[in-house]
């Protein structure tokens, strides 16, 4: 079990529930934005201050922030992942101004281009 992983996890999650961007959330827990982007991306590790402080500013118990995803959550999030996208086929309205837009004629200039 990554506790860092988890942590990063966790930490975006509630982070984007709140509406909150890396700059809000580093401001009220008295961090940096940059290592609150760090603790996200996993590159480094948080002291237990840190995790306390986190917590704080996002009015969860820090433990939440510790907590890996349950097996309904991580099974909703792969059914989200491998569902099929919409397709992206284009109209022939679409393709019929492509069309023309590719067959206008250039304008010629006194100057190259």
């Amino acid at each position: 079990m990554d506790l860092k992983l988890i942590m990063a996890a966790n930490l975006r999650r509630v982070r984007h529930e709140k509406d909150l961007t890396q700059e809000e959330l580093a401001h009220r827990a008295g961090l940096s934005s940059r290592y609150i982007g760090n603790i996200e991306r996993e590159t480094v590790s948080s002291s237990v201050t840190v995790l306390g402080k986190l917590a704080a500013a996002l009015d969860i118990d820090p433990c939440d922030l510790l907590k890996p995803l349950t097996k309904r959550r991580s099974a909703t999030r792969e059914a989200t992942k491998s569902a099929p996208r919409p397709s992206r086929a284009k109209s022939a309205d679409a393709s019929a101004i492509e069309n023309a837009v590719a067959k206008k004629p250039k304008i010629k200039t006194r100057f190259p281009v």
